[in-house]
């Protein structure tokens, strides 16, 4: 099922399911506003299963808390959070769009893609690694996000189709986008896919 918001001008579509079509999803996402910003995360359990879904529950439940801090320090307490859990990947993006600009910081292997209105593509880059409670260096990425640009956030289950951006702009409707992303996307791992696209 695609699950569909819009918090102020952003309009955002989220697709989630799991492996092989079990009854748990070992991935969590956030997607809210809190003051004037708008968050948007997804982390994914090292693995799959309940231990999979109880790490990245943690993650989810410990950034809502602390949404307020700069993505990085975010980043360090939920490592924190997960010492003595099986651990997650994580990433994450701070939306202002009073200065149209993304803060971005993930560790592991969920991407960040943003295309631009004019087709330039943007990558957020995760720095390696898992949140688990052992020393991590993560990084802080800040680019410019204007109306008409479009971000796509996915976890490791879901492959970009090679006609993507073709698809980003022709389709205006973020879940038609999310449909045609996951046609021939198969089942062997648990996905997450969250699209946002700042409208004109």
């Amino acid at each position: 099922m695609i699950i569909e918001k819009n918090l102020r001008d952003l309009q955002i579509g989220i697709y989630q399911r799991a492996k092989n079509g079990r009854p748990c999803c070992g991935d969590s996402f956030l997607a809210g506003e809190y003051n004037e910003r708008t968050v948007i995360a997804i982390a994914d359990g090292l693995g799959s299963g309940e231990m999979a879904r109880k790490a990245s529950v943690l993650t989810i439940s410990h950034l809502r808390k602390h949404w307020d801090g700069k993505p990085k320090d975010i980043l360090g307490h939920c490592n924190e959070k997960l010492k003595g859990t099986r651990g997650a990947v994580l990433s994450m993006v701070s939306i202002d769009p009073q200065k149209e600009e993304l803060s971005f910081c993930g560790i592991g292997n969920v991407q960040l893609i943003i295309l631009k209105n004019d087709a330039q593509c943007m990558h957020g880059i995760p720095s390696p690694g898992f949140l688990a409670g052992l020393p991590v260096m993560g990084r802080e990425d800040v680019f410019t996000f204007e109306r008409g640009d479009t971000l796509l956030m996915y976890s490791d289950g879901f492959v970009l189709p090679s006609r993507w951006k073709e698809l980003v702009c022709c389709l205006h409707s973020v879940s038609e986008l999310i449909y045609e992303l996951i046609k021939n996307i198969n089942e062997k791992d648990d996905l997450t896919l969250i699209v946002a696209r700042y409208t004109i």
